[in-house]
């Protein structure tokens, strides 16, 4: 399995999380985007097709959304793959779409 860059950036973000309390600052420690040119409505999870295409999902919480991009620093777009904002109550802090799993399985 490969590791992609994004996923590499989460690891590191995680572990930074875990590593440096919020009290504590440390010059050295310092994120960058990894796609500066895409925004997101509240992201709550990010994965990979899992296939050779390169392609990343990210889930959108409130707007009960499936955004898919590639997997390039350079991306400027990120299409909706898959919206249940119709389906789905996203009208209180603890609602909304949170995850999807084995994206490749949606493609059989």
């Amino acid at each position: 399995m490969q590791v992609s860059t994004v996923q590499w950036v989460m690891l590191g973000t995680l572990l930074l999380s875990v590593v440096v309390s919020p009290r504590e600052t440390r010059a050295q420690d310092q994120l960058e985007p990894a796609f500066p040119a895409l925004t997101f409505a509240n992201p709550v999870d990010l994965q990979n097709a899992g296939d050779s295409s390169d392609r990343l999902f990210v889930v959108e919480q409130n707007a009960a959304r499936i955004r898919v991009f590639s997997n390039d620093e350079a991306a400027a777009t990120a299409g909706v793959f898959l919206d249940l904002s119709g389906v789905v109550d996203a009208s209180g802090s603890e609602m909304g779409l949170f995850t999807i799993t084995n994206v490749t399985l949606w493609m059989a």
